[in-house]
């Protein structure tokens, strides 16, 4: 997690993961909703928004069934969006506290 004032806000480099592909990027904990923004493409408005209303679960997993690096986060309709990590459990902590308020 990078550290700032309290104006910015949480982020953490990830992966959004499925299965086969994946995409670097930061995932940050906003306002009202988790948001992953790719590194590769840092001049676009290209980025994902999860609305923290709209979360209904969120899981580590374990990569390749070793390391629990990874984070599944399910919202409704049934999306889910798997993102790989080496903070997850720092990163499922916050968004939990953060879904709690």
């Amino acid at each position: 997690m990078k550290k700032g004032s309290h104006s910015n806000p949480p982020q953490f480099e990830a992966f959004l993961w499925d299965g086969e592909s994946q995409l670097s990027g930061r995932l940050e904990l906003g306002v009202d909703a988790v948001l992953f923004k790719p590194t590769s493409f840092t001049d676009t408005h290209l980025q994902l928004i999860i609305p923290y209303a709209r979360i209904q679960s969120v899981d580590e997993f374990l990569l390749y069934g070793i390391v629990r690096n990874g984070i599944k986060i399910r919202s409704q309709e049934d999306r889910v969006d798997d993102f790989i990590m080496e903070q997850a459990g720092t990163f499922k902590a916050a968004l939990l506290f953060r879904l709690s308020l």
